[in-house]
């Protein structure tokens, strides 16, 4: 009889001993099965370069800085200012330091009704006020390498910057007078003063809902003040 029940004592004990293991063995796993995912996202989600398309404004300085507010006669009928498009690609040469390159163009239409006053022999010496009605237009390209700085946040979904960049700038103007066309090198009455050199800095945001798609949305001075566009990044692994 003590013999049964030291054999029932023994066998209760090593199924109870079997269960715990069978449980510990079942949450190592799953605990396991989980770090492992979490660590392969990280590493996958490691970004080399982002590559991004974009639109943006307004171009307030480009309105005020046009060489038709210089004339005391002129009257502005129209100012057109189509959205800002760019492109940009962003190599990451550290956990927090991008460097790359943008481009972007931009254009204004103006449309004003310049009046003078002529009183010469052609008119008797009488004061004649003639008015005439152009468009004027500038096409604007600038190009620029920048450096950004990347915050650190405990997120891969979700990338805050600095950004900072310099380089080319180039504007054409062109004025249409009725039928007739011509630029600002071709009228000495219009002078035009462009400055080669452009400077950008700005804050930005980028989330990725997905592994390599994502928004962006920048807010800065030296460009537009608002731009948003659809990022891509390349991943490394």
């Amino acid at each position: 009889m003590s013999e049964s029940i030291l054999d029932s004592l023994f066998l209760f004990n090593f199924d109870t001993n079997m269960e715990k293991m069978e449980k510990n063995l079942i949450i190592y796993l799953i605990t396991f099965f989980i770090s492992n995912q979490s660590i392969k996202s990280q590493i996958a989600l490691e970004t080399n370069a982002i590559i991004e398309g974009y639109i943006g404004g307004p171009n307030i300085t480009d309105i005020f800085n046009s060489p038709i507010y210089q004339y005391k006669t002129t009257t502005i009928n129209n100012v057109n200012t189509p959205p800002l498009i760019g492109m940009k690609i962003e190599y990451f040469v550290g956990d927090n330091i991008g460097i790359g390159g943008n481009i972007f163009y931009n254009r204004l239409i103006i449309d004003y009704t310049n009046q003078e006053t002529i009183n010469s022999a052609e008119t008797n010496y009488t004061t004649v006020s003639i008015s005439e009605n152009l468009t004027k237009r500038m096409d604007r390209l600038r190009v620029q390498a920048f450096f950004n700085y990347h915050f650190e946040i405990d997120n891969p979904f979700i990338d805050l910057y600095w950004s900072i960049g310099a380089g080319y700038n180039s504007r054409k103007f062109t004025y249409t007078s009725g039928n007739i066309q011509f630029d600002d090198t071709q009228d000495e009455s219009r002078p035009t003063l462009t400055f080669p050199v452009s400077v950008r800095t700005n804050f930005g945001f980028r989330y990725f809902p997905i592994q390599n798609l994502g928004i962006n949305v920048e807010l800065g001075l030296g460009g537009p003040l608002v731009s948003a566009g659809i990022a891509y990044r390349l991943l490394g692994y």
